[in-house]
């Protein structure tokens, strides 16, 4: 198959992936909304700590209980039908929780509900996806196919979405989550785009696909992970980071009203600004990981966030905060583009929804543990101890990271994938 290319000869990520580009796009802009609306009704209903970590709780626990059966799902289901679907359902979702909203139905406990549902259709939306990406862009450009989706999301998610998530709470009630489900809406079209256009999306080998029950095939993605040293060290260590930066979040629109004494405009301001840092370092992961390669890249971004958290359990303002933690975003941000970029380097096709889920199992599966950690942490000992706890959970993974990950190793990993790909008959580029 022929792939695009610039006029000067160099290759271009093509028309299906920008397509796949915009999808994730008009999502997103309805993710970052809710994301900044959510905290805010949940705050509204209690001041508890806990309860407010609850909900943040709920959207990440699918991906312990969840994800493993969606990544085999992602491996034996057509992955683009699998982006559509999961968004129409999201829509759908979205929806009925604005009606409710609109009523004056809301509960800490409807709040906990309507985020896990919402993340247990994610769980599927973003296994199928790594494969998707992974068929329709050559090796070579993984790194900036992956640094322009994750740099979109976040400039949405984290930086757009959530202040005018907080404008919209002041309006009419459910608002946020009207927009919301529309933008499910909007991706799921887009996206059935690409299904009828028949873009040229790789499935895997039939002899390949899983065969077992569900609980086997996903223990096999799991033994194929553990086995796996480079990604295996690699998993661990977001997993640190998943843990120490969800147990702030989950506290973080306390600690900002509380303890930053900021209001809800100042709130706003405060999560993008923050964001700046995560979508700089996703634009610069491509760069930089050309220049220094993978594993010192990797070194140089996780050693930002202990000191980050440091200065923010410090800080007595939301400029200083806010500051410090833009080196929190930088380092995710960076991580992220070359993490995902290695998954898709590293594992065969057809196994990429399987090991991509054990991956998130463990990794971001340390989520919940962490922000229910935080809440405790805060409600027990002040609202700046989650940040001291983060932190030196971050230096010691820091130098483990730097002595278990090195050049060679990720090196020697992709030199044996490549070996393996030319004896099973894979094509060289998708």
């Amino acid at each position: 198959m022929r792939r695009a290319s610039s006029e000067d000869g160099g290759p271009r990520l093509g028309a299906a992936f920008r397509g796949l580009w915009g999808a994730s796009a008009v999502s997103a802009a309805g993710d970052g909304i809710r994301q900044g609306a959510l905290p805010l009704l949940a705050a509204a209903l209690t001041r508890q700590p806990q309860l407010v970590a609850a909900v943040t709780v709920a959207g990440t626990v699918p991906w312990l209980v969840v994800s493993p059966v969606t990544g085999v799902l992602a491996d034996r289901w057509e992955r683009r039908r699998v982006l559509w679907s999961t968004d129409l359902a999201r829509a759908v979702l979205a929806g009925a929780f604005a009606a409710v909203v609109a009523t004056g139905g809301a509960t800490v406990a409807l709040l906990i509900a309507f985020n896990f549902l919402l993340a247990s259709a994610q769980t599927l939306r973003d296994n199928a996806l790594l494969g998707v990406v992974q068929s329709l862009v050559p090796p070579r450009l993984l790194e900036r196919a992956n640094s322009r989706t994750q740099a979109t999301e976040l400039l949405f998610v984290e930086v757009l979405g959530p202040p005018v998530g907080v404008a919209l709470f002041a309006l009419p009630a459910g608002l946020p989550f009207v927009v919301d489900a529309a933008s499910f809406a909007g991706a799921a079209v887009l996206v059935l785009g690409l299904v009828r256009a028949r873009s040229p999306v790789v499935p895997a080998p039939p002899e390949a696909r899983v065969r077992g029950t569900v609980l086997a095939d996903a223990a096999d993605g799991l033994r194929w992970l553990l086995r796996h040293r480079v990604l295996r060290t690699l998993c661990l260590l977001t997993g640190v980071s998943s843990f120490a930066v969800t147990s702030v979040v989950a506290i973080a629109v306390l600690y900002a009203f509380e303890v930053l004494h900021v209001g809800r405009g100042e709130y706003a301001v405060l999560l993008a600004v923050i964001a700046v840092g995560g979508l700089a370092g996703t634009l610069l992961a491509p760069a930089a990981s050309a220049v220094l390669g993978r594993a010192r890249t990797l070194h140089g971004a996780m050693a930002l966030a202990p000191a980050a958290f440091f200065v923010t359990a410090t800080a007595t303002g939301p400029l200083l905060a806010a500051l410090a933690f833009t080196g929190v975003g930088a380092s995710v941000g960076v991580t992220n583009v070359v993490g995902v970029s290695l998954r898709q380097l590293l594992v065969p096709p057809e196994l990429m929804g399987r090991v991509n889920s054990a991956y998130r199992f463990v990794a971001l599966g340390m989520a919940p543990l962490g922000a229910l950690a935080g809440g405790a942490l805060a409600e027990r000992l002040g609202l700046r101890t989650p940040f001291l706890v983060g932190g030196a959970l971050l230096a010691v993974g820091w130098v483990w990271g730097v002595l278990r990950l090195t050049e060679r190793d990720v090196a020697a990993a992709l030199a044996r994938r490549a070996d393996l790909a030319m004896t099973s008959g894979e094509p060289a580029e998708p």
